[in-house]
C-alpha cells in the first residue's frame, strides 16, 4: 500500500512538472492538442522529385503528444548530389512541436536554409545541427507578439480622406457641378493650391508654366504643371531651382503625342481611364468628370531637401467638390511632386509620377466603382500595385528602378548593390507582409512581393485583375491569381513560401520555367499587355548590400503573414540532425543548393 501510495504522488509530481513546461514568464501559455495539417500538394522541385505532401510530416517516427501539449517528429531527408537546387517541404505545424530534422547531404557540399511561413504568427527555433549520431536537446520556445514591428512613421497621404468619403455615397443622387471646374487659364496664370483638406490657410501660390494636351486611348487629354512660385526662376528661395527645360521634359515624360511613348499610356493601359462620368453618378459630391490633369511641382514639407524626404503624392481630396466639410478641395485631378529634389536631379522623380498615377486611377476604378460603404483596400495591396508599376515601367522611364541596375541590364547586375529597395528589404524580410507601418521598409516589403507576383503569375495582366475586383483584402490578390496559369487552387500561404523559396534562390539562373519561384533568369522578362511590351530585369537579393537577413541559429519570431529565413550552413556534407521547435503555426521548408 505505501509503494502504491509512493507512486500515486510522484505521478501527480511529474504531470504537475509537464503541466508547467507549457508556458513561460509568470503565467503558462496553453496550446491545444496540436494537428498537423496537411502539406501543400506535390510540385516540382527542380530535381525530378517532388514535394512531400501527406497528413503529417513523413519520417520515421509518429506524432506523440503528452501532458506538456508537445508534439514530436522525426523527419528524414536524402539529397540528391547531382541535382543544383532541392526544394523539400517540410510540413505545416501547429501548437507546441518539436521536429528532428535528419538530413542526408550526401557527399557533395551544399549551402542549405530553412524557410519559416505563417499566417497567424509563430516561434520557430533552430537548435544546433549536429552530426546525425549524435541526440540534441529540445530548445523550448513560446509565442511572441507575432506583430512585432516598427511603429508607423507617415501614413500615405493618399488614404486621408478614404475612410470616410466612402461613406458619403448616394445611391443615384443629384450631381452638383461647380463653374470653377475644366475651366482652362492662360500658360503664365498664377492660382492658389489648398494642401490641406480642412483649412485653405494652407496653401501655396503656384503659376501655369506648361500645358499640353495628346489623344490617348482614353480621348483627349490636358496634362498642366504648375508650379510654385518659391521654387522657379528669381522668385526661387530653395538649394535647387526649376528651370523651363525641366518642366518641359517632365511634360514631354507624362504625356506627349503618340502611343506607348509616356506614362500615361504605359499606365492606364494597365489600370484604366483616371477618373470618368460615373464617379459624380455614383457619389454626389465628387467632381465631374475631367480629362484634365494638373501636376504641381513644390516643395513638400517645405523641408528644402534634395533626398530623404517625400518626393510626391495623390491625395483624394482634391477629386471631392469643395464643400463646408471639405473647404481645400482643389477641384481638380492632381498629383503633388518635390520641386526641390527634381531640380536636383533625382530621375526617381519619374518612376513616383507613375508610382502616384496608379494611386489616381485606383481611387475610381476600385474604391469608386467596384467598392461600396466604406470598403477602401487594403494599404499594402493598393501600395504594392504602385510599387509593382514602378517595376513595370522603369526600363521604358530609362531608370534604374528598384532594382537600381541600368535599365538596358536585362541581368540581375553586380555584387554590393547598395540602392534601390532591397537593401532595405533584405534588412527587414521578416516582417509582415500585410502590415502597413507607412515608412520605407514597409514600401521595400510590398515593392519585393509585387515583382515576385509580375515575374510568375501573369505580370501586368495580374495587376489590373487586382483593381478590376470587388474584393478589398487578401482575396483581392488569390482571385486574380486564381486566373493564371499557376495558380488554380493556390492559397495566400503558398504565395508566401513559393515567394520566400524566390529569394532564397534569386541568385540561380536555372529554375525550371515550371516553378512559379523566378526572380533571375540572367536576362529580360518580357510581358506583354494591351499591346504594351513591358520589360522587366532579373533580380538578385544577394547581390545587395545587405545580404538577406538570416537567423544563424536561436529563436525568431514568424510574424503573422510573414516569412523568416534560417542559415544552416554553406557546406554540409553527410548526415547531420537539426532540432527544430516550433509554437504558433508555421510552415517549414528545406531549400538547399550546390554553390
Amino acid at each position: 500500500m505505501h509503494t502504491r501510495v509512493t507512486r500515486l504522488i510522484l505521478l501527480f509530481l511529474f504531470a504537475l512538472v509537464l503541466t508547467a513546461c507549457g508556458g513561460g514568464g509568470d503565467s503558462a501559455i496553453q496550446f491545444p492538442t496540436p494537428t498537423p495539417s496537411p502539406t501543400p500538394s506535390g510540385s516540382n522541385t527542380g530535381d525530378g522529385s517532388t514535394q512531400q505532401s501527406g497528413n503529417h510530416p513523413s519520417g520515421s517516427g509518429t506524432p506523440s503528444t503528452g501532458t506538456s501539449k508537445l508534439t514530436s517528429f522525426d523527419k528524414q531527408v536524402t539529397l540528391s548530389d547531382t541535382a543544383p537546387y532541392e526544394i523539400k517541404t517540410l510540413g505545416s505545424f501547429h501548437g507546441n512541436t518539436h521536429l528532428d530534422l535528419n538530413v542526408s547531404f550526401g557527399t557533395t557540399p551544399k549551402r542549405a536554409y530553412l524557410l519559416a511561413t505563417s499566417l497567424s504568427g509563430a516561434s520557430v527555433t533552430m537548435g544546433g545541427i549536429q552530426p546525425l549520431h549524435k541526440k540534441t536537446s529540445r530548445i523550448r520556445s513560446f509565442v511572441g507578439n507575432p506583430n512585432n514591428s516598427c511603429k508607423m512613421i507617415r501614413m500615405e497621404p493618399y488614404l486621408k480622406l478614404l475612410q470616410r468619403s466612402s461613406q458619403k455615397r448616394v445611391a443615384n443622387g443629384s450631381i452638383r457641378t461647380s463653374k470653377r471646374l475644366n475651366r482652362l487659364v492662360p500658360v503664365g496664370t498664377p492660382k492658389v493650391f489648398f494642401l490641406s483638406e480642412r483649412h485653405t490657410d494652407i496653401n501655396i501660390t503656384a503659376t501655369l508654366r506648361k500645358r499640353v494636351s495628346a489623344s490617348t486611348r482614353f480621348g483627349n487629354k490636358t496634362l498642366e504643371v504648375w508650379v510654385a512660385d518659391n521654387v522657379y526662376g528669381a522668385t526661387c528661395t530653395k538649394a535647387y531651382c526649376l528651370k523651363q527645360s525641366d518642366i518641359d521634359a517632365l511634360t514631354n515624360t507624362f504625356l506627349t503625342s503618340g502611343s506607348d511613348n509616356d506614362i500615361y499610356d504605359w499606365v492606364t493601359s494597365v489600370f484604366g481611364e483616371e477618373w470618368g462620368a460615373q464617379a459624380a453618378a455614383n457619389y454626389s459630391n465628387l467632381i465631374p468628370k475631367n480629362d484634365t490633369i494638373a501636376i504641381l511641382l513644390m516643395d513638400i514639407d517645405e523641408d528644402n531637401r534634395k533626398s530623404g524626404g517625400v518626393i510626391g503624392y495623390f491625395d483624394p481630396k482634391d477629386n471631392y467638390l469643395r464643400s463646408p466639410d471639405l473647404p481645400g478641395s482643389n477641384e481638380q485631378l492632381m498629383l503633388y511632386v518635390d520641386a526641390v529634389m527634381f531640380a536636383s536631379g533625382a530621375k526617381e522623380i519619374y518612376s513616383t509620377l507613375a508610382h502616384e498615377f496608379q494611386h489616381m486611377i485606383h481611387f475610381y476604378q476600385k474604391i469608386i466603382l467596384r467598392l461600396t460603404g466604406s470598403q477602401i483596400t487594403d494599404t499594402w495591396i493598393n501600395e504594392m500595385l504602385s510599387e509593382a508599376t514602378e517595376d513595370l515601367v522603369a526600363v521604358k522611364l530609362k531608370h534604374k528602378g528598384p532594382r537600381n541596375v541600368d535599365p538596358f541590364d536585362g541581368t540581375a547586375g553586380s555584387p554590393n548593390n547598395y540602392g534601390g529597395r532591397y537593401p532595405t528589404f533584405n534588412q527587414n524580410n521578416a516582417r509582415s507582409l500585410t502590415a502597413w507601418f507607412g515608412d520605407v521598409p514597409a514600401y521595400s516589403k510590398v515593392s519585393a512581393f509585387g515583382t515576385f507576383l509580375l515575374r510568375n503569375y501573369g505580370g501586368a495582366k495580374l495587376l489590373h485583375d487586382i483593381v478590376y475586383n470587388n474584393k478589398m483584402h487578401q482575396d483581392a490578390v488569390m482571385e486574380a491569381v486564381h486566373q493564371t496559369a499557376n495558380g488554380a487552387r493556390k492559397n495566400f500561404g503558398d504565395l508566401l513560401r513559393e515567394w520566400g523559396e524566390a529569394i532564397l534562390l534569386s541568385d540561380r539562373t536555372d529554375i525550371a520555367p515550371s516553378l512559379p519561384i523566378r526572380y533571375n533568369r540572367g536576362d529580360f522578362f518580357y510581358d506583354s499587355y494591351n499591346g504594351i511590351v513591358y520589360p522587366l530585369g532579373s533580380i538578385n537579393f544577394f547581390n545587395y548590400a545587405p545580404q538577406p537577413s538570416m537567423v544563424l541559429s536561436g529563436t525568431a519570431h514568424v510574424n503573422a503573414d510573414g516569412i523568416r529565413f534560417f542559415k544552416i550552413g554553406n557546406s554540409n556534407v553527410g548526415k547531420k540532425q537539426i532540432a527544430i521547435d516550433i509554437n504558433g503555426s508555421a510552415e517549414l521548408t528545406l531549400i538547399v543548393e550546390r554553390p
